[in-house]
């Protein structure tokens, strides 16, 4: 590749940039010869110095977008902007003073909501008893059978309530803490280690990137890049 390359557009240089490396995948991929080294550093600095001049390029043709963008985000952000816009902070006041009636309010729903479904329960064990001691007896036994069916639709009443809010559009929040390293840390691994195997591997990254090169569980390896 000659200097002549320089004077394309960004977009241009990148693509015959781009068929040369895929050139070096056409043959022997093993790096032999300093030549050969310098060659491959050679097209890697090309590259970053192409897409560096792309990127260049592309914040110019977007720059009347993006002022036109900022001007309408100035405009809108003190009211819409989320966390820091009127509507969310209005609402965020408003929660302050609403959730903790709320959440008296849902215990106290839940709590009956539970005590119906104990006694719709209960009425439904005892009609299967009743049903189970009314044999010879059809008048006893069809007052056994109603009071099932009561007892099934008090069940099913008492279920719907439970999963119902006590306002419309309520939605019940659980915040997390941490109590228990250990204990989280065990179960966590469990329940999904292929995720969690993932978040030791981030923070063990983080630590190389400090300097440190030998972290208990881990195998470090060094790579070289230009």
């Amino acid at each position: 590749m000659t200097d002549m390359g320089h004077n394309l557009d960004p977009l241009t240089r990148i693509d015959d940039l781009f068929a040369e490396a895929s050139g070096w995948l056409d043959g022997d991929m093993d790096v032999t010869t300093k030549k050969q080294a310098d060659a491959l550093v050679r097209l890697k600095r090309e590259l970053r110095a192409a897409g560096n001049a792309a990127d260049e390029a592309r914040r110019e043709e977007a720059k009347p977008f993006d002022e036109g963008k900022a001007a309408i985000q100035a405009k809108f952000n003190p009211y819409v902007q989320p966390k820091r816009g009127k509507v969310d902070r209005a609402i965020a006041m408003i929660q302050e003073v609403l959730g903790p009636w709320l959440l008296e309010q849902t215990r106290l729903k839940r709590e009956n909501d539970l005590n119906l479904a104990a006694e719709a329960i209960r009425a439904k064990g005892e009609a299967i008893v009743a049903i189970q001691a009314s044999a010879g007896d059809l008048e006893a036994r069809e007052e056994a059978e109603a009071r099932l069916e009561d007892a099934k639709e008090a069940e099913k009443i008492a279920i719907r309530a439970l999963k119902t809010n006590v306002a419309k559009g309520a939605q019940s929040r659980w915040d997390v803490e941490l109590v228990d390293r250990t204990a989280a840390a065990r179960f966590l691994w469990t329940h999904d280690s292929e995720r969690f195997d993932q978040l030791l591997l981030a923070m063990a990254a983080d630590i190389v990137k400090l300097g440190k090169r030998e972290i208990p569980g881990f195998q470090i390896t060094e790579r070289i890049t230009v």
